[in-house]
């Protein structure tokens, strides 16, 4: 069952702070199994991603695989002690036009 997942990162981490820790991971490179889309912006100086998973199987070994080792690897435990606050939103649909990549 698709998931659709808001990541709001710690305040202390800006938006050069997120291309770091995306960078490490390599999605681009070696796009993780399940992942369909992932946006990320900057609201109220805190960084907001956006990510749509084929299933909630794919979503935590991304985290638990990926995701956190990485975040630990960049930033140390320190800069994580609140976490990211994570919220899963209700999947109404997707359409990505041509699937047109903006860095």
């Amino acid at each position: 069952m698709t998931v659709v997942i808001q990541t709001e990162l710690p305040q202390s981490m800006d938006a050069e702070d997120y291309r770091l820790v995306r960078d490490e991971m390599a999605i681009e490179e070696e796009p993780p199994d399940g992942l369909i889309f992932h946006v990320a912006t900057e609201v109220d100086n805190r960084v907001r991603v956006i990510d749509v998973w084929e299933d909630r199987s794919d979503l935590e070994r991304f985290h638990q695989e990926r995701l956190i080792p990485n975040l630990l690897f960049v930033f140390g435990e320190d800069q994580f002690a609140d976490g990211p606050l994570v919220t899963e939103l209700p999947f109404s649909g997707l359409s990505v036009p041509g699937q047109r990549v903006f860095a």
